[in-house]
């Protein structure tokens, strides 16, 4: 029960807004919007170049963002591991 409350307490709502509005300046606003309705399909980690290589899950970073765990989504090393291609947006 502990546990569970410093995890509320690590969260921030306003997180995921960030993340869209900063990620409109390279997508349109409708595409970033997506994130929030994000169900977890896998189908961006399927098409992941860097998640057939490594142990990197861009969905587990998306759950993270939706549910404004800023600290540990940003502090997460295999964020960096992103090769920018796009595929996920696709």
């Amino acid at each position: 029960m502990i546990e569970d409350q410093k995890i509320i307490r690590k969260t921030d709502p306003h997180f995921i807004e960030e993340i869209i509005e900063y990620g409109s300046k390279f997508f349109t606003k409708e595409e970033m919007e997506r994130l929030k309705a994000c169900i977890q399909c896998a189908t961006c980690t399927s098409g992941c170049p860097s998640g057939r290589r490594t142990a990197w899950r861009i969905r587990k970073i998306f759950r993270k963002a939706q549910l404004g765990l800023k600290e540990d989504a940003l502090k997460d090393e295999e964020l960096w591991d992103c090769t920018t291609c796009y595929t996920c947006q696709e």
